[in-house]
């Protein structure tokens, strides 16, 4: 797969135009895969690609618009990948607390990194209760995507997967990194 990232760009031709630069569209097999932090021009961009990273699904606004677009490009199989897991430590401990963690933001930030400790062991002794909520924020996104476009929900749960939101590698505290893969490995095995 050939991934694109290019939040500054204007369009998502602009992105096309660079993956054609390199010689992509006419090597098969390749896959073309799009991200972009700030949501894609979704009429140019899903025509050309074949993977569509999405992130965390509370974006719906992307779609918004572009219903029959997102609809043609599930017909012809087009898949999603559902940033659905944070790539932040705050991002993270926000799932901690949605799930039943007690912690005060304000001390644990105030600790820096350290700080975060609680929260992974916390997400590593509660890991089923973690992936149980990032599995509804897929199955939300898969609702969503079906309801706004009339494609069988089936079907779009079969194109769609679950991934980080980009950024993971820039995140300072490596046991949390562990946790959210941990946490993504979780729900797939779940979804499937």
């Amino acid at each position: 797969a050939v991934s694109v990232d290019n939040p500054s760009s204007p369009s998502g031709e602009a992105a096309i135009d660079n993956i054609k630069m390199f010689g992509f569209d006419d090597a098969p097999p390749v896959l073309l895969a799009y991200h972009d932090c700030a949501g894609p021009q979704v009429e140019a961009v899903l025509p050309k690609i074949d993977i569509l990273h999405v992130e965390h699904p509370a974006h719906k606004s992307i779609f918004v618009g572009h219903e029959q677009a997102v609809a043609e490009y599930i017909k012809r199989r087009g898949m999603f990948a559902v940033g659905v897991v944070s790539n932040s430590a705050s991002g993270v401990a926000e799932l901690a607390k949605t799930c039943g963690m007690i912690f005060d933001p304000d001390i644990v930030r105030s600790q820096g990194m350290a700080g975060y400790d609680s929260v992974v062991d916390w997400i590593r002794e509660n890991q089923r209760q973690a992936a149980d909520a990032v599995v509804k924020q897929y199955v939300d996104f898969v609702t969503m995507i079906a309801a706004m476009t009339g494609v069988q929900q089936e079907l779009v749960a079969r194109l769609c997967y679950i991934s980080t939101t980009c950024g993971l590698g820039s995140m300072k505290h490596e046991g949390m990194q562990d946790v959210v893969y941990d946490l993504v490995d979780t729900a797939s095995h779940a979804i499937r």
